[in-house]
């Protein structure tokens, strides 16, 4: 049993050093420094965490799953019990990027529509 937690710290302790990183990329998140901030500031903050969620954090974890899922389906594929689990993973992780990225573009869409005059399809630069 301490072997376990030891290796259960040992993943815990690496994935942090991991994702060093990534929190060090998101320092440049808040526009303002200080009480002077407005709602167009309050913006472009939400606008940065969110690319940030989306592009830095999210798509990095989908594409290591996805890595790690199809190892999973190559090295137990004599193993229908196995394989079924790793298949079904697959499947949940793809429908989950999904649903991520369907909301993220139709939130972009319908703000765009509202807040401009004009529709633009560069999402991800604003």
């Amino acid at each position: 049993m301490q072997n376990y937690n030891i290796k259960i710290a040992t993943t815990i302790f690496a994935g942090l050093i991991i994702s060093m990183p990534i929190l060090a990329s998101a320092k440049g998140l808040v526009p303002c420094d200080g009480p002077n901030c407005d709602f167009n500031q309050l913006m472009i903050m939400v606008n940065r965490i969110i690319r940030f969620l989306f592009i830095d954090v999210a798509i990095p974890l989908t594409t290591i799953s996805f890595m790690y899922i199809g190892g999973r389906l190559v090295l137990y594929q004599d193993k229908a019990g196995e394989w079924k689990k790793a298949k079904d993973a697959f499947e949940n992780i793809g429908i989950g990027f999904g649903i991520m990225v369907g909301a993220f573009v139709l939130i972009k869409f319908v703000l765009s529509q509202f807040l401009a005059t004009g529709f633009s399809v560069n999402f991800l630069l604003k």
